[in-house]
């Protein structure tokens, strides 16, 4: 299910680049001087519902367990920490 979760996501964060109508959600993220790890919370509201609804609704579809379920978000909210937190890149 990480797999999946991780899989989804990359997915659903290149539509959120590739699609006009998800640009205008996402830039919003994007309008920081500088990326680093609070980068992760400056989001536009929207982008949350669409973003979290393509990562939970296949959770949902195969009953994922409620444990499952938190386990599975607290992986994405590391994963995103994770993206954002500037470990092993050279920025310059």
């Amino acid at each position: 299910m990480f797999l999946l979760a991780d899989c989804v996501q990359w997915s659903m964060h290149i539509q959120l680049h590739k699609q006009p109508w998800l640009w205008k959600f996402h830039k919003v993220h994007h309008s920081i001087k500088e990326m680093g790890f609070a980068a992760q919370f400056r989001f536009h509201f929207m982008e949350v519902i669409i973003y979290k609804a393509a990562l939970y609704a296949p959770s949902a579809l195969i009953r994922l367990g409620v444990q499952e379920f938190f386990i599975l978000h607290r992986f994405g909210v590391f994963v995103g920490h994770l993206n954002h937190a500037k470990v092993g890149w050279d920025y310059g």
